[in-house]
């Protein structure tokens, strides 16, 4: 009885020892397959890391920025007063359709504040807004976008009427690749600061390319508008301009304009 006993707690050690080799067993292929697996997924985030870095790399070789230096690409916001209608919101987006590298920021009840943080957010570095006045486009206010606060550029743009471009019979889109201007003192005066805010080229003269055209109309009054060829025809969108606001003390002085 003795031996029948010895032999069965033998057995019995024999099994746990065999259990335990075998836990042990199991133990190290599960963490030889998890240190694999994870080598694996390191591996592969760092292939499609490398992956995005050159393509990145590829596509944008050292941005340019407009006039030529190295840099980010110049972004200008276009927006509106906070209760537009609906002429002033197809007058802002005709604007923007018309600008390389712009965005339209849909002003809803933003306070100016505001606009300007969502512009700055957006990579925004200058700010056009449309204000309105009896219903209409009343005045478009240019303004740059420096340490997160708006600095107004003059001169204050006060408007006579605007055409839209859907008003023009010439179907496709056109973009302003320069500013120009027929020779006289006010359209220099005006085309020379339009063209450094909207950082586009002034030129003199016309050609293939399409230009916000400064002139006077057959009545003698200013106006300005998109053209292609440029200063050749007209294509849209336009508008007459009222008068010019060179200091703070003239914008403030005109009544009815809504921001």
């Amino acid at each position: 009885m003795r031996k029948v006993r010895l032999q069965v707690r033998w057995r019995r050690i024999c099994s746990a020892d065999e259990a335990r080799r075998d836990c042990t067993a199991r133990g190290e292929r599960r963490s030889t397959k998890e240190t694999g697996r994870r080598a694996r997924s390191h591996r592969s985030a760092q292939r499609s890391c490398s992956r995005r870095s050159g393509a990145s790399k590829e596509e944008n070789p050292k941005k340019k920025d407009p006039r030529g230096s190295p840099g980010r690409v110049r972004v200008i916001a276009v927006s509106s007063c906070r209760r537009p209608t609906e002429r002033i919101n197809s007058f802002v987006k005709d604007l923007s359709h018309s600008l390389r590298n712009s965005i339209v920021i849909r002003r809803g009840k933003m306070s100016l504040r505001e606009l300007v943080d969502s512009a700055v957010d957006r990579g925004a570095d200058r700010l056009l807004t449309v204000s309105r006045r009896y219903g209409g486009p009343g005045a478009i206010h240019l303004q740059r976008l420096k340490d997160g606060d708006a600095h107004l550029t003059y001169p204050v743009i006060f408007l006579r009427s605007v055409r839209l471009r859907r008003e023009y019979p010439i179907e496709g889109r056109f973009f302003a690749e320069a500013v120009t201007a027929n020779d006289g003192k006010i359209e220099l005066d005006l085309s020379n600061p339009l063209a450094r805010f909207l950082d586009l080229p002034f030129l003199s003269g016309g050609g293939t390319f399409s230009s916000f055209h400064v002139a006077r109309d057959s009545s003698r009054r200013l106006s300005i508008c998109l053209t292609s060829p440029a200063a050749v025809r007209e294509v849209g969108p336009s508008f007459a301009v009222h008068h010019l606001s060179w200091n703070l003390l003239e914008t403030e002085d005109d009544e009815g304009h809504e921001s």
